[in-house]
Parts: C-alpha cells; structure tokens; sequence
C-alpha cells in the first residue's frame, strides 16, 4: 500500500526495483506524502519538546527587564540613571540604558566594553560579531515594557515563538528534503556510470526519491533522543545512499536474469 511505502523503503530493496516501474508523478506523490509527515511530526515535535525551554528563556528574560517607558519616541528606564544589566544567558555581554544622554553608541567601544546594546534617549545601537545596527524611534512610538507585563504574556509570548519555530523548521525539513534528494541522486548517477548499471536519469530520480524515506526516518527518530540530534550529517547521508544504490544495482538485474533463463527454456 502506498500509506506503508516509507517502512518498505527502509528495509526492501525489492521495492525500489518494483518503483522503477512506476511513472514519476507517483515518487514525486511519495515526496510529497514524505514532507507531509515530516510536517505532522514538527507540529508535534516543536510545543512538547521546545516550548518549556522557551517559556524558562522569557522568565529569565523577564527577570532582568527594567521597567521601560516610552513616550512618543523618548525612552525613559531606570529613572534616567545610567543602568547596565548582564544577564548568563548573554555570556559575557551586556546592555547599557543610558536614557538621559543622547550620545550615541560607538562600535569599537562597544565591542571593547562587550556592549551587545546600548540606548540612548531615544536610539538602540547595537554591536554583534563586526555587525553595527542604529536605530532610531519613531516620535509617535508608545509602550511601556515592564517584568510584570512579560510573566503576564508568557504564554502568549512562549506560543508565537512556538508557531514561528514550527515554521522555520518545517521550511528547513522541505530544503533538506530537496537537497538530499539531488545528492541521492547524483550518487545513483554516478555508481550507475562507473559499475556500466546506468538506468537513465527517470529511473535515477525515482530512486533517488524513495531512498529519502529511511534518512528521513533516521533524522526523525535522532530528534527524539534526549540530546536532540537535529539531523544527520550530510557525511552519513551520503553513506546511507551509497549502501542503498549498490545493493539496488547488485539486485537489479536478478529479476532479468530469471526472465531471460524463462524465456531460453520456452524456445
């Protein structure tokens, strides 16, 4: 059955030589069906095992945050008296408001000081590996940041976070699905043409697709461990399809040699 087609890709090698004969549209259908999964899996995946360590990451956040007032683009924190916090989680880094000056960031001071970011009255300036951002608030900015308005949105905070996470990763599952399947591919291509088992680039490319199924199976059940291993190498995929490609080529023409022996015995 198609449903079960990922398991028989695992460990059938008779089932790749039955989806050669198969037309295309059904392995890109396969594809399809494997992405699919894949998402389901990060739908799940993402809020149970993510969400915890992001909810501890606004608590700690939350327990630095000064109390940030802004008034039509004028920031206003610690009572305008210079304040700076460094927080564990910037390792090493720190944030300096200074909302009574309105002298600006320099960056090798910044960098020298290990200033991540420092406002003034009314910009952000921040500094991070050679990088250099100034921005200024727009005069009718309104808001008031604050501990208690944090813990109070936590949950809302930890879900968008969430949904955002869920997205990259799934979009970071469809390009890793695309990239492997070229490389599968170009390996099937190449052991094809140096072992004189060429079998086109049609039936190259349908392998290359069903031989997705146990990396993905792999990657999946990696990311379950208590390490959370996201993915393998690109290194161990490799080999993954060469083993699969050389027992597909050593098994691909047994079904011919029988036919043939079949029909020599009918003459």
């Amino acid at each position: 059955m198609f449903f079960t087609s990922p398991i028989k890709a695992i460990y059938s090698i008779k089932f790749y030589l039955q989806t050669i004969k198969e037309p295309l549209w059904k392995a890109f259908l396969f594809l399809v069906y494997l992405f699919v999964l894949g998402s389901i899996f990060f739908t799940l995946y993402v809020p149970v095992s993510v969400k915890p360590d992001i909810i501890n990451v606004i608590t700690e956040i939350a327990e630095i945050t000064p109390e940030i007032n802004i008034d039509k683009g004028i920031i206003t924190v610690n009572n305008n008296q210079r304040l700076e916090i460094a927080p564990q989680i910037l390792e090493g880094y720190k944030i300096v408001f200074d909302t009574a000056s309105t002298e600006p960031g320099y960056p090798t001071q910044m960098e020298k000081d290990n200033v991540l970011m420092y406002v003034n009255k009314n910009k952000v300036f921040v500094t991070y590996n050679g990088q250099f951002q100034e921005n200024e608030l727009p005069t009718n900015a309104n808001l008031k940041f604050s501990k208690d308005i944090i813990l109070q949105n936590q949950t809302q905070i930890a879900d968008f976070v969430v949904y955002f996470m869920t997205i990259i990763f799934i979009l970071a599952f469809f390009i890793r699905l695309l990239l492997l399947t070229a490389l599968a591919l170009l390996i099937l291509l190449i052991i094809g043409a140096s072992a004189k088992k060429s079998i086109g680039f049609k039936k190259s490319l349908i392998l290359a697709i069903y031989m997705q199924a146990p990396v993905v199976s792999i990657d999946l059940i990696l990311m379950l461990l208590p390490m959370r291993i996201l993915g393998m190498s690109a290194l161990f995929s490799l080999l993954i399809y060469v083993i699969y490609t050389n027992l597909i080529f050593t098994n691909i023409n047994k079904p011919l040699a029988i036919t043939e022996g079949k029909q020599e015995g009918a003459k």
